[in-house]
């Protein structure tokens, strides 16, 4: 998972065909199969992405995509959500367990920029002023003073509080929350679309196991206890 070549498209990640079947425990005959099966749950933009002639072809001048994909007359490239679909088309553990791991590790990582050798100088000689103190203009020949006033509406004062902002078991049970809450939005799009019996069923299974993630998430959330610390308020 760690060596998952990153794909972006139109600014986001997104995985190709192989990639879904590699990482789910799939065929790319099966990924297809089933995506043909149930296209109509499928929308372009949102689910996925499609290539074709000049953006195809602008794709395929990456000398790391050309060889997996230079027989392609067009490309499905699959978003987040399309990723959720094709999990619950094959509704197995291995699925679901790598798509948990997907939206935190890849589709949602946070890329480092390095800064470079200007910026971070500059940001050495940025003073650091507090927000309610201001520099006196004065007279040339007369040594410039800071002096510090109150800025109305800011309460400088110091308080007990939560520590829910630098909790961080606090902040990864709030992004599993916003995690399945995005999966749970998935599903409803689905949810009320026309579906067969048999596909109608499997939808109303997967929202109900998106129900119960959100609410012993939910639950979690309720019961988790913070640490108590003293900053400005």
């Amino acid at each position: 998972m760690q060596d998952l070549q990153v794909i972006k498209v139109k600014g986001q990640r997104v995985l190709t065909t192989k990639q879904i079947a590699e990482l789910y425990g799939a065929d790319v005959g099966t990924i297809q199969h089933n995506f043909r099966y149930s296209k109509k749950n499928y929308q372009l933009g949102k689910h996925y992405i499609e290539l074709s002639g000049k953006d195809l072809q602008e794709f395929k001048d990456d000398p790391k995509m050309y060889e997996q994909i230079k027989y392609a007359k067009h490309l499905y490239l699959w978003t987040e959500k399309g990723a959720l679909l094709h999990a619950k088309s094959l509704n197995t553990d291995k699925a679901w367990e790598v798509y948990d791991h997907l939206v935190d590790f890849y589709f949602r990582a946070k890329e480092e920029k390095p800064e470079t050798a200007q910026g971070q100088q500059a940001s050495e000689k940025k003073a650091v002023i507090p927000v309610n103190t201001r520099i006196e203009k004065v007279p040339e020949g007369i040594e410039a003073k800071t002096r510090t006033i109150p800025v109305f509406g800011l309460n400088q004062a110091k308080g007990m509080v939560v520590d829910i902002p630098k909790n961080k078991e606090a902040l990864q049970l709030i992004g599993e929350m916003r995690k399945y809450l995005t999966g749970m939005d998935a599903v409803l799009d689905t949810y009320c679309m026309y579906l067969k019996e048999e596909e109608f069923k499997k939808i109303a299974y997967a929202v109900q196991q998106m129900a119960n993630k959100i609410s012993n998430t939910a639950l979690d959330l309720y019961t988790f206890k913070p640490h108590i610390v003293e900053e400005y308020l």
